[in-house]
Protein backbone atom coordinates (compact mmCIF):
# COMPACT_ATOMS: atom_id res chain seq x y z
CA UNK A 1 0.00 0.00 0.00
CA UNK A 2 1.39 3.08 -0.69
CA UNK A 3 -0.13 6.82 0.18
CA UNK A 4 0.32 9.87 -1.36
CA UNK A 5 -0.17 13.39 0.51
CA UNK A 6 -0.45 16.94 -1.19
CA UNK A 7 0.37 19.99 0.78
CA UNK A 8 -0.03 23.70 -0.88
CA UNK A 9 0.98 21.56 -4.52
CA UNK A 10 4.02 19.80 -2.74
CA UNK A 11 3.14 16.01 -3.45
CA UNK A 12 4.78 13.94 -0.58
CA UNK A 13 4.89 9.84 -1.44
CA UNK A 14 4.54 7.26 2.02
CA UNK A 15 5.79 4.40 1.34
CA UNK A 16 5.21 1.89 4.43
CA UNK A 17 7.47 -1.25 3.63
CA UNK A 18 10.20 1.15 3.05
CA UNK A 19 9.10 2.86 6.35
CA UNK A 20 9.38 -0.19 8.12
CA UNK A 21 12.83 -0.83 6.96
CA UNK A 22 14.07 2.36 8.40
CA UNK A 23 12.64 2.17 11.76
CA UNK A 24 14.63 -1.10 12.08
CA UNK A 25 17.70 0.00 11.13
CA UNK A 26 17.13 3.14 13.54
CA UNK A 27 15.90 0.56 16.31
CA UNK A 28 19.30 -1.10 16.05
CA UNK A 29 20.80 2.35 16.71
CA UNK A 30 18.58 3.70 19.17
CA UNK A 31 20.00 4.10 22.87
CA UNK A 32 18.23 3.23 25.80
CA UNK A 33 14.94 5.34 26.48
CA UNK A 34 14.17 6.98 30.04
CA UNK A 35 12.17 4.92 32.48
CA UNK A 36 8.51 5.53 33.12
CA UNK A 37 9.96 6.85 37.13
CA UNK A 38 11.98 9.81 35.12
CA UNK A 39 8.23 11.04 33.70
CA UNK A 40 6.49 9.92 37.02
CA UNK A 41 9.22 12.16 38.78
CA UNK A 42 9.00 15.25 36.61
CA UNK A 43 5.99 15.24 35.61
CA UNK A 44 3.78 17.86 38.14
CA UNK A 45 0.59 19.98 37.22
CA UNK A 46 2.32 23.05 36.35
CA UNK A 47 4.17 21.21 33.00
CA UNK A 48 1.30 19.08 32.29
CA UNK A 49 -1.13 22.33 31.85
CA UNK A 50 1.51 24.13 30.08
CA UNK A 51 1.41 21.48 27.15
CA UNK A 52 -2.22 20.78 27.33
CA UNK A 53 -2.03 25.01 26.16
CA UNK A 54 -0.15 24.39 23.87
CA UNK A 55 -1.45 21.89 22.00
CA UNK A 56 -5.12 23.95 22.15
CA UNK A 57 -3.61 27.12 21.26
CA UNK A 58 -1.97 25.17 17.93
CA UNK A 59 -5.34 23.47 17.25
CA UNK A 60 -7.38 26.52 17.39
CA UNK A 61 -4.91 28.15 15.17
CA UNK A 62 -4.61 25.11 12.92
CA UNK A 63 -8.75 25.51 12.77
CA UNK A 64 -9.67 25.09 9.25
CA UNK A 65 -12.27 27.28 7.77
CA UNK A 66 -13.31 24.20 5.07
CA UNK A 67 -13.16 21.02 5.56
CA UNK A 68 -14.08 18.14 3.25
CA UNK A 69 -12.85 14.23 3.66
CA UNK A 70 -14.46 11.68 1.33
CA UNK A 71 -13.49 8.33 2.03
CA UNK A 72 -13.72 4.38 0.70
CA UNK A 73 -12.82 1.92 3.67
CA UNK A 74 -13.15 -1.53 3.62
CA UNK A 75 -11.54 -3.96 6.06
CA UNK A 76 -10.05 -7.75 5.25
CA UNK A 77 -12.54 -8.59 7.98
CA UNK A 78 -15.89 -8.15 6.99
CA UNK A 79 -17.24 -7.35 11.04
CA UNK A 80 -14.61 -4.34 10.71
CA UNK A 81 -16.26 -3.31 7.95
CA UNK A 82 -19.58 -3.59 9.40
CA UNK A 83 -18.97 -1.43 12.49
CA UNK A 84 -16.99 1.36 10.60
CA UNK A 85 -21.09 1.03 9.02
CA UNK A 86 -22.93 0.94 12.04
CA UNK A 87 -20.55 4.37 13.74
CA UNK A 88 -21.14 5.86 10.51
CA UNK A 89 -24.96 5.55 10.19
CA UNK A 90 -24.89 6.63 14.12
CA UNK A 91 -22.96 9.74 13.51
CA UNK A 92 -25.08 10.54 10.60
CA UNK A 93 -27.79 10.69 12.72
CA UNK A 94 -26.29 12.50 15.53
CA UNK A 95 -25.48 15.17 13.80
CA UNK A 96 -25.66 15.85 10.11
CA UNK A 97 -22.28 16.50 8.55
CA UNK A 98 -22.29 16.79 5.01
CA UNK A 99 -18.86 17.31 5.12
CA UNK A 100 -17.88 14.18 5.89
CA UNK A 101 -18.83 11.18 3.33
CA UNK A 102 -17.71 7.70 4.55
CA UNK A 103 -18.51 4.22 1.82
CA UNK A 104 -17.95 0.73 3.22
CA UNK A 105 -16.24 -1.19 0.17
CA UNK A 106 -17.20 -5.05 1.40
CA UNK A 107 -15.46 -6.92 -1.45
CA UNK A 108 -12.13 -6.34 -0.48
CA UNK A 109 -9.17 -4.54 1.43
CA UNK A 110 -9.81 -1.10 -0.04
CA UNK A 111 -8.82 2.76 1.07
CA UNK A 112 -9.21 5.53 -0.26
CA UNK A 113 -9.73 8.69 0.99
CA UNK A 114 -9.27 12.32 -0.17
CA UNK A 115 -9.29 15.04 2.62
CA UNK A 116 -9.35 18.95 2.36
CA UNK A 117 -8.72 21.52 4.91
CA UNK A 118 -8.53 25.03 3.71
CA UNK A 119 -8.21 28.10 5.72
CA UNK A 120 -5.09 30.65 6.85
CA UNK A 121 -2.02 29.56 8.77
CA UNK A 122 -0.21 32.26 9.87
CA UNK A 123 3.12 30.03 10.72
CA UNK A 124 4.23 33.68 13.03
CA UNK A 125 1.43 32.46 15.54
CA UNK A 126 2.27 29.24 16.04
CA UNK A 127 6.18 29.53 16.35
CA UNK A 128 5.55 32.54 18.98
CA UNK A 129 3.50 29.88 20.65
CA UNK A 130 5.59 27.50 20.88
CA UNK A 131 8.72 29.97 21.56
CA UNK A 132 6.63 30.94 24.60
CA UNK A 133 6.38 27.23 25.96
CA UNK A 134 10.41 26.69 25.10
CA UNK A 135 11.20 29.85 27.40
CA UNK A 136 8.72 28.91 30.55
CA UNK A 137 10.79 28.43 33.29
CA UNK A 138 8.85 24.76 33.70
CA UNK A 139 9.68 23.31 30.26
CA UNK A 140 13.81 24.74 30.62
CA UNK A 141 14.14 22.52 34.04
CA UNK A 142 12.23 19.99 32.52
CA UNK A 143 14.41 19.69 29.65
CA UNK A 144 17.69 19.84 31.71
CA UNK A 145 16.29 17.01 33.83
CA UNK A 146 15.85 14.74 31.04
CA UNK A 147 19.15 15.41 29.70
CA UNK A 148 20.92 14.60 32.67
CA UNK A 149 19.15 11.69 32.96
CA UNK A 150 20.27 10.73 29.18
CA UNK A 151 23.19 11.42 30.29
CA UNK A 152 24.06 9.23 33.67
CA UNK A 153 21.94 6.35 31.36
CA UNK A 154 24.54 6.48 28.77
CA UNK A 155 27.43 6.88 30.86
CA UNK A 156 26.02 4.09 33.20
CA UNK A 157 25.68 1.38 29.82
CA UNK A 158 29.52 2.14 29.17
CA UNK A 159 30.47 1.14 32.35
Amino acid sequence: MRARLVIAGITIRVDPNKQDKEKKAKKKEKQKELPPRFYIQNLDKTFLSSCLKLVQDILLIFKPSKLIIKAQIGFDEPHLTGYLAAVKGLASEWADWPWIEIKPVWDDEYYEGYLYLGGRIILFNILIKIARFMIAKRTRQFLRAMKIEKKSIKQSATI
